[in-house]
């Protein structure tokens, strides 16, 4: 077999896989913002999941059409009128990053909150 490559202009796209790691944090960031967020290429799993469960606890919305979620956030500071809530129940599931990530953002807008987990 014989085969002859040829130097050519490369052209297309490429979309790379999305990181869950910075999808944790966009959600977030999306959640404590005013408004609503649209975030696009988030891919769905079990941790992504985890995260939106326990944004929702705190008083976050969001609606998904297919890889696009569509966020609004609880436009919450540390003097957030949420502190004077009972504490919110956070099931992070199997999720170690929506734990590590969640125990600093719950204890600045509702004073904390009682995390579980699987």
């Amino acid at each position: 077999m014989t085969v002859t490559i040829t130097p050519a202009r490369l052209a297309g796209a490429i979309t790379p896989p999305p990181s869950k790691s910075q999808a944790h944090r966009v959600l977030i960031a999306a959640a404590l913002a005013a408004g609503e967020s649209t975030l696009t290429n988030v891919a769905q799993s079990q941790d992504m999941e985890a995260t939106l469960r326990c944004l929702t606890e705190l008083g976050a919305e969001y609606r998904r059409a297919g890889r696009t979620l569509h966020l609004t956030g609880l436009d919450a500071g540390a003097m957030s009128p949420l502190r004077r809530l009972a504490l919110p129940r956070l099931d992070c599931g199997e999720s170690g990053s929506t734990l590590r990530f969640l125990i600093p953002v719950a204890l600045a807008i509702r004073g904390g909150g009682i995390f579980t987990g699987s």
